[in-house]
């Protein structure tokens, strides 16, 4: 089943994160700074903006999720962690096929996430491995809690939303083929929030998978 209103209104909080993320990197980049330290204390700035907005525009559904989270925190984490390793595993292998038969190189988001990384480490540690996990959970699951209440339906819809929005920086649509491995991703957290009616439990795989993609990444520069 799904709910008309609440899908409206679940479309439109993302249409407001795309707008206030694309107002927020035209200011920053209108001004030019050049220093590199204020680059970082800037850019972590306008994302926990985004995650306040984000918090904002969930906290309806927010009540008294931390307080079950502490009360069944190894239940639920466990059931996440089952759920991560699976879609890690299907996100691992459609990626390595990806990139080594098809394209020969790596998700044009992967690229821009390095890029970044060596430019603003502060900055995208903080973003990739905290602030943004939680955003994305707030807005790809959390917000979407009272439209799909058929969990294949809310998993599946929710995890092509996530996938595609991490393919904005796509240059053609053949590249489009990159959003599988973070679909499955997006199937992996989506089960964990689902299964655990609680958005720290993918929260907290989000984290960890993250954390774990930037210490890789270090390791490699």
């Amino acid at each position: 089943m799904v709910r008309k209103e609440t899908v409206s209104n679940s479309l439109l909080t993302i249409g407001e994160y795309l707008l206030l993320n694309l107002t927020l990197s035209f200011f920053y980049q209108s001004f030019n700074i050049g220093n590199k330290f204020i680059d970082n204390i800037v850019l972590s700035f306008i994302s926990l903006v985004i995650l306040c907005f984000c918090i904002y525009k969930t906290k309806s559904n927010l009540d008294g999720q931390w307080n079950d989270f502490k009360k069944n925190y190894k239940v639920y984490i466990r059931k996440a962690l089952k759920y991560w390793l699976i879609g890690f595993v299907a996100m691992f292998v459609s990626n390595f096929l990806i990139v080594n038969f098809i394209f020969g190189d790596i998700a044009p988001n992967e690229a821009s996430n390095r890029k970044v990384l060596e430019l603003y480490p502060l900055y995208s540690i903080l973003n990739i491995c905290i602030l943004g996990p939680v955003t994305e959970e707030l807005l790809f699951r959390l917000n979407f809690k009272n439209v799909f209440k058929k969990r294949s339906t809310f998993v599946i819809i929710t995890s092509l939303i996530f996938a595609g929005m991490h393919m904005l920086s796509s240059s053609n649509l053949v590249e489009l083929i990159y959003s599988i491995p973070y679909f499955f991703l997006g199937l992996g957290l989506g089960l964990a929030y689902y299964d655990t009616d609680n958005v720290y439990s993918s929260s907290f795989i989000h984290i960890l998978h993250n954390s774990l993609a930037v210490i890789i990444i270090l390791l490699e520069i």
